[in-house]
């Protein structure tokens, strides 16, 4: 009796599969999560009911946004998967090819020369390699660092033979009152030379405000 009881419990459980109940996704001070309906965090990646692809950190739970997955993949601002970026990096809605992250603790503000800030900000570059203008010139990214001193830098080259090409740099300020500036300069080519670092970040001693963030992507620009 006992085993057709079991086996009319095991028919049924067959038959009537358990309902699944979807899961939600939780957002607090530190970013975006999404819990299962058993109470369990997702991590890794997950795909929600939008079909779009996510992915959760391993250890925190917290999805990620606007970088590259450990395994390679890229993910936006918003945190879905960019299906055929590659190694981009998201920002704006624009991709670049690089992300830099550094710390500066001066800058430079030519001619002037260096100012040292007194304490160190973190500053995340957005940049690609080259960059193509018209008539297939070129303007190439060397190296962006930081030297002795704390000062922000890109070496860049881009030769100067009358065309209106530059780079334009939009930095974005976060200061430490929650307030936010953006600027924009452009970097142009160099006469009878091929390549030279500039400072970044000249516009940091211009408010006097302390900026806990800064975000810098670098664009192909044109002089009107």
């Amino acid at each position: 009796m006992k085993r057709w009881i079991l086996a009319f419990v095991i028919t049924i459980i067959a038959v009537f599969p358990m309902t699944s109940y979807a899961g939600q996704w939780q957002k607090d001070t530190t970013g975006w999560r999404y819990q299962d309906d058993d109470g369990i965090y997702k991590k890794g990646w997950y795909q929600d009911i939008d079909s779009k692809w996510y992915y959760f950190d391993t250890q925190t739970s917290y999805m990620l946004t606007n970088t590259t997955t450990p395994d390679g993949y890229t993910v936006a601002e918003d945190g879905k998967w960019i299906e055929g970026g590659g190694n981009a990096l998201a920002l704006n809605e624009k991709t670049y090819e690089n992300k830099v992250e550094l710390n500066i603790t001066a800058y430079d503000d030519s001619p002037g020369g260096i100012n040292q800030l007194g304490y160190s900000v973190p500053v995340t570059i957005f940049y690609d390699e080259n960059y193509i203008y018209a008539d297939n010139r070129k303007a190439s990214i060397n190296k962006i660092e930081v030297s002795k001193e704390g000062a922000l830098y890109v070496n860049y080259t881009m030769k100067a033979e009358g065309y209106l090409d530059c780079l334009d740099v939009i930095t974005e300020y976060t200061y430490e009152d929650g307030s936010q500036m953006n600027y924009k300069e452009q970097l142009l080519g160099f006469v009878g030379d091929e390549s030279g670092s500039c400072p970044l970040l000249i516009n940091i001693g211009r408010i006097k405000k302390k900026p806990v963030s800064i975000i810098v992507h670098i664009e192909a620009g044109s002089i009107k």
